[in-house]
């Protein structure tokens, strides 16, 4: 998730471009597609850190009030 981000802050008008080219989207709309992918991208690392959240964290509660 870290590299994820990285490569967001660092190249993300390389990573823009290169998806661009490779969904043909046109240059008078690549800041649109650039706002979206953006976008698109905060949402995913978002719901990715929620999985990982939950997914150690639901466990851990069962373990910890299971204790008898």
């Amino acid at each position: 998730m870290l590299f994820w981000f990285v490569l967001m802050v660092v190249a993300w008008d390389w990573v823009v471009g290169i998806h661009g080219a490779m969904l043909g989207v046109g240059e008078a709309k690549m800041e649109q597609f650039s706002y979206d992918a953006k976008m698109l991208n905060y949402f995913l690392m978002g719901a990715f850190k929620l999985a990982a959240f939950l997914l150690f964290l639901i466990p851990w509660l069962v373990l910890r009030f299971s204790r008898n």
